[in-house]
């Protein structure tokens, strides 16, 4: 079964990713468990824009977990993101028009159940 995910990055990192046709997690173990276990081959990716509200495109998993350490984005506090999966391209929106993430809250009310239990998304 397909599943959706919102994945959060900043603009440049989604712009690598979109090049490169890579998601990478950090090297954490829950960022292990998401990307080895969790993602699946075909799952649907809504790319979030850090801080901007904006929705850049969309991808689907195209292959199974990978570990690599090489540089792929920019290096933050020695960070490589070295829990990856390969992407298709579903669709990626011209700046000027991406959408504003808050018109897709009503079908993915993911957010709000996140927030009623705690859920500590990403760190």
């Amino acid at each position: 079964m397909v599943k959706y995910w919102i994945l959060t990055y900043p603009r440049q990192n989604i712009e690598i990713s979109l090049a490169k046709k890579l998601l990478g997690g950090r090297n954490r173990e829950n960022y292990r468990r998401v990307y080895q276990e969790d993602l699946a081959e075909g799952d649907l990716i809504v790319l979030h824009v850090t801080g901007e509200g904006k929705v850049k495109g969309f991808c689907k998993i195209a292959n199974e977990y990978i570990y690599d350490e090489s540089k792929v984005w920019s290096v933050i506090d020695g960070e490589l993101y070295p829990h990856r999966r390969s992407i298709e391209i579903v669709r990626v929106y011209d700046r000027a028009i991406e959408p504003d993430i808050s018109q897709y809250y009503d079908e993915l009310d993911l957010l709000e159940d996140a927030r009623r239990e705690g859920a500590n998304l990403g760190s």
